[in-house]
């Protein structure tokens, strides 16, 4: 629902095709999203290479600056 209703933020949104055996619960719904801002997505083409962004998620994510 969220997806939906927030469509101008993603850019990509992908259900997984994994089987899930049981109840459906956040542990066990598989799926790939990209969100971004207004700017990232409106600056995005001008910075890609060959239809390509590579993101390094890694920055202030650990304590090895």
């Amino acid at each position: 629902m969220w997806v939906i209703k927030n469509r101008e933020t993603i850019f990509f949104y992908q259900e997984s095709s994994v089987q899930v055996e049981g109840n459906l619960h956040g542990g066990n719904m598989f799926f790939t999203i990209g969100i971004q801002t207004k700017w990232q997505k409106e600056t995005m083409p001008h910075h890609g290479h060959e239809n390509g962004v590579y993101i390094d998620a890694t920055f202030r994510t650990n304590d090895k600056r």
